[in-house]
């Protein structure tokens, strides 16, 4: 989608952002999933780092920064909503199942 390659393009080209985000708390988006009506972006993130929540923290303290800068990638005033997921679980089978249903349930919001 459009959103996903704008936040994958602003989280690895904005110094800042790529910084604290991808490098200090290893967070990297596995999927982005739009509402039907396009209002909310449901991010799915992951990271490498034992400190799930403050990864979480980072997240949440940079996303009005986020927003902004995608919503210049896109060249557009009106930006969805972004609501970030994580991913992470113990058992990778068991996060697996956890995505799925997940991403079942996303698609139920989209219809």
């Amino acid at each position: 989608s459009k959103v996903l390659r704008a936040l994958r393009d602003v989280l690895e080209r904005d110094g800042v952002l790529a910084q604290a985000i991808v490098k200090d708390a290893g967070i990297s988006v596995r999927d982005v999933r739009m509402s039907q009506d396009n209002s909310k972006a449901f991010i799915l993130w992951d990271t490498y780092i034992e400190n799930v929540q403050g990864a979480g923290q980072i997240l949440r303290e940079n996303t009005g920064k986020i927003k902004h800068l995608v919503s210049r990638q896109l060249n557009c005033k009106r930006v969805p909503f972004l609501e970030f997921i994580g991913y992470h679980d113990v058992s990778v089978q068991q996060s697996e199942q956890e995505y799925i249903l997940l991403m079942k349930k996303l698609d139920e919001i989209q219809k």
